[in-house]
């Protein structure tokens, strides 16, 4: 059975506020670096992207990341700029959904042999039920599930739609 989480006005009204959100804890740089893991978090990132720079002036560098979601130790990580890029950089990763917290956890890897400046995430929905130590900076919303229940994120074309809990 599928339960309505955020329609697509809720969810534009947590993006808004995510973006105000991030502006004000970076109000004292120039540039941020949102990372995106694809595939939704990279469209969540977009989105972000659109908001922040409509909030304040600031150089905000879009970047991905594909990881094997559900085996991230087989496969290659991949990011679409060079590692270097992001050196002395404020970085933040965006998912649509932190689950367990293993992609965020296995994306942080890609990060380790670099100086960022800071490296926070962003979710637009963050699940409690967590595996891994990871915890996020910027949420749109917070919900306490079951490992049984999975949240389901709507996207259509580049926006989002809707997010369920099934």
């Amino acid at each position: 059975m599928k339960s309505l989480i955020l329609d697509k006005e809720a969810i534009k009204q947590k993006i808004t506020r995510l973006a105000y959100e991030i502006v004000e804890d970076h109000f004292d740089e120039n540039e941020i670096q949102l990372v995106g893991i694809m595939k939704g978090g990279y469209k969540l990132a977009k989105l972000l992207k659109t908001e922040i720079q409509k909030v304040k002036k600031i150089r905000v560098q879009l970047s991905s990341i594909k990881i094997n979601k559900t085996n991230p130790l087989v496969g290659k990580t991949l990011l679409s700029e060079p590692i270097s890029s992001f050196e002395g950089q404020p970085i933040i990763l965006v998912d649509d959904v932190v689950n367990s917290g293993r992609t965020i956890f296995y994306a942080f890897k890609e990060f380790m042999d670099i100086t960022p400046k800071t490296l926070k995430v962003a979710a637009l929905v963050d699940r409690k039920y967590k595996k891994f130590p990871v915890n996020c900076d910027y949420v749109g919303t917070s919900l306490n599930t079951t490992i049984k229940e999975h949240i389901e994120v709507v996207f259509k074309k580049d926006d989002v739609e809707a997010v369920y809990l099934i």
